[in-house]
């Protein structure tokens, strides 16, 4: 279907989309850096808490590049903001 704020196609089978223009390509290493800037996003429903992006929901993956491996996002282990006060 077609994105809102770009000219690009967005998959409605995707829980999340964050639809992007290219602010800057930076070359590097034989590959580029893409800097870009958020548009405008749209969520599936089954993905949200109380009208927010609940991360354990959605299960995001990443991309290593130092690995060449895709990697999970995995649990809350502190509250931020909020942790560094116990050993200040």
């Amino acid at each position: 279907m077609k994105s809102r704020k770009v000219d690009a196609p967005l998959f409605k089978e995707l829980p999340l989309a964050l639809e992007c223009t290219v602010e800057e390509m930076i070359e590097e290493d034989g590959g580029y850096i893409l800097v870009g800037a958020v548009q405008g996003m749209s969520a599936d429903e089954r993905i949200l808490t109380k009208g927010r992006i609940d991360l354990d929901k959605l299960k995001p993956i990443a991309f290593d590049s130092a690995a060449a491996a895709y990697r999970t996002l995995g649990p809350v282990i502190a509250p931020a903001f909020k942790a560094g006060k116990a050993i200040k």
